[in-house]
């Protein structure tokens, strides 16, 4: 695959609260990139079948029958079918790999892929604070989300971080105030020529940072 400088593609992959909505508006406000959430795919496709104010686990439990149903790629296939491949685009909600492989397919343009993390406290405070009503009520059912979607069940439909964390190119560790996030954000641009138009390519491999499954998980 040839790739070019047009339609540049970041992919964000964490865990609830990390962070991801946060850095996909500074890439949409700062830098000019649009946005395809595939957890709103998930909640549009719940609105479909009748299902208003689903929590977090029945949402996991829908997608994941919609996957086994309707492929593995099915909310990235639909999130994408009305993306233009010339604009620059943020993808966050990432939950399996064949939605990654199928946003990864779709585009031409550079590719980056950033995992964003945070303590598992910090994450907890700030989905208490967003209080979505898919959001979970105490701290034992937010772990018990964080565990499903990690990939503790390990079906083939199911959600899977942990495997899509194994894609990334680059990790911001998100336990930062907004303003060092953003230039967290800035300066991982800059790092993989997110920011000039020349030509371009994919990142090296060898580039990509490792991370940590334990401390930053508790």
């Amino acid at each position: 695959m040839k790739y070019t400088d047009i339609g540049r593609t970041i992919c964000l992959i964490g865990e609830s609260g990390a962070g991801k909505s946060t850095v996909a508006q500074i890439l949409v406000e700062v830098y000019g990139y649009q946005c395809l959430s595939l957890s709103d795919q998930v909640r549009e496709h719940a609105s479909e079948q009748g299902i208003f104010n689903p929590s977090r686990k029945d949402l996991q439990i829908l997608a994941n029958q919609a996957r086994k149903l309707d492929g593995t790629d099915y909310f990235a296939r639909r999130g994408m079918l009305h993306m233009s491949p010339d604009v620059d685009l943020v993808v966050e909600g990432i939950r399996h790999l064949r939605e990654y492989e199928h946003i990864l397919n779709s585009r031409h343009g550079r590719f980056l892929t950033s995992g964003i993390l945070a303590c598992r406290d910090t994450r907890y405070a700030r989905v208490l604070e967003r209080a979505r009503p898919s959001d979970p009520i105490d701290y034992k059912q937010f772990v018990e989300n964080d565990e499903r979607e990690w990939g503790v069940a390990r079906t083939e439909f199911s959600q899977n971080t942990e495997e899509l964390m194994e894609m990334v190119d680059v990790i911001l560790f998100n336990d930062v105030s907004i303003d060092e996030l953003n230039e967290a954000v800035g300066s991982m641009l800059e790092m993989f020529g997110f920011t000039i138009k020349e030509e371009g390519i994919h990142p090296d491999p060898e580039s990509k940072r490792e991370y940590k499954k334990g401390p930053e998980r508790e």
